[in-house]
């Protein structure tokens, strides 16, 4: 029978980080320079998988590259377009290998302007 575990225990979180949960896994994230997808960036990293970002802001684009220069490809590009996103696949596989992981953490600004605004 298992041990039952203390009160205390289950209100502690548990850190899982750089435990290698995708050591020699290769993802693409779109949006991947801020917010949401930058933290799914580190954490990859962190954990051991080699990352291609598709990021459409030029000073995020250089940030990545210079924050992670061995462990991530980055393509200069946007996520709504289909040819920047087969560029950061192409990326990825001719740098890492084929991707097995897709994240997909872009915003699409102009919603207001194209639904007619908020509703009322």
């Amino acid at each position: 029978m298992d041990e039952p575990v203390p009160d205390d225990a289950r209100a502690r979180p548990r850190s899982f980080v750089g435990h290698g949960l995708l050591e020699n896994r290769v993802a693409v994230v779109t949006g991947g320079g801020s917010g949401i997808g930058r933290a799914i960036v580190d954490r990859f990293v962190a954990e051991g998988a080699s990352v291609a970002v598709l990021e459409l802001a030029a000073e995020r684009v250089e940030d990545l590259r210079d924050v992670y220069s061995d462990r991530v490809a980055v393509v200069g590009g946007d996520a709504t377009r289909i040819g920047d996103n087969r560029a950061v696949v192409d990326a990825a596989v001719s740098r890492f290998g084929h991707p097995r992981l897709l994240r997909r953490e872009h915003g699409i600004l102009g919603f207001r302007r194209h639904r007619g605004g908020p509703a009322k």
